[in-house]
């Protein structure tokens, strides 16, 4: 989240319609975002489970896991700055792979312990990193709305989970934990593959100067006066006052 928040000014000017054009684009969002929380569904219901049902590991050490899975989750606050410096839709790609590699290897080698928090640092690293794509798009895609367009995303991600959670436990039940694991990863890999539909620009889009990229831009250049011109960030502000 942005480092610092502040009170929308009074100099402020309200936030635009939502045009129909911006209504797909958050759709497309919301979809996305949808279909990254099934797919994780997956990882998070069982996978602790795979490893010590079909894998015979120890239940103590799916503890790994968990702390491998908190550790690279970490690295995931880069994704916001990689994705303004390059093509959003190219990291989600990438991103999203990743997260179904994660659980392809899961469901390969659940009694290799090593290959096993392998996995877990690769779906860290990929889910976090995807939900904080989805943030900074979602501030984007409604600028003026600083509440809303953290919210849309989540939401989206979090029913995603809701629903995929009870989908893979009839799977596991019906095939087993590597078919259902497999075919989540065939899902998730068909949603990458749709990347290039991700949402990035909007018709109105500020440009942000090129230093200052990532989830703090994107919330700072948010808000705009009755020209259309960004308001000053509270660095900037503070310059001025001095």
């Amino acid at each position: 989240m942005p480092s610092v928040s502040r009170v929308t000014p009074s100099n402020a000017a309200p936030p635009g319609k939502i045009t129909a054009q911006r209504a797909v684009r958050l759709f497309k969002l919301f979809v996305f975002a949808f279909a990254m929380g099934f797919v994780a569904a997956a990882y998070w219901t069982f996978g602790p489970d795979l490893v010590t049902q079909l894998g015979a590991l120890a239940p103590g050490q799916s503890g790994w896991l968990w702390l491998a899975v908190g550790v690279a989750g970490l690295g995931g606050a880069i994704i916001s700055d990689i994705a303004d410096r390059n093509n959003p839709a190219i990291t989600h790609a990438l991103m999203l792979m990743m997260l179904t590699t994660s659980l392809t290897l899961l469901a390969a080698s659940p009694d290799q312990i090593y290959l096993a928090v392998f996995s877990a640092l690769v779906f860290g690293l990929a889910y976090m990193s995807l939900t904080g794509l989805y943030l900074m798009t979602g501030i984007r895609l409604l600028p003026g709305r600083l509440s809303l367009g953290p919210v849309l995303p989540f939401v989206a991600c979090a029913l995603g989970q809701s629903i995929g959670s009870p989908v893979i436990g009839f799977l596991v039940s019906e095939f087993g934990y590597a078919a259902s694991f497999s075919i989540f990863a065939t899902i998730g890999i068909f949603a990458s593959l749709l990347s290039p539909f991700y949402p990035v620009h909007i018709e109105d889009d500020t440009q942000v100067p090129e230093q200052e990229t990532g989830l703090q831009a994107a919330f700072d250049y948010q808000l705009r006066d009755d020209e259309g011109e960004p308001l000053p960030t509270q660095a900037e502000a503070s310059e001025l006052d001095r």
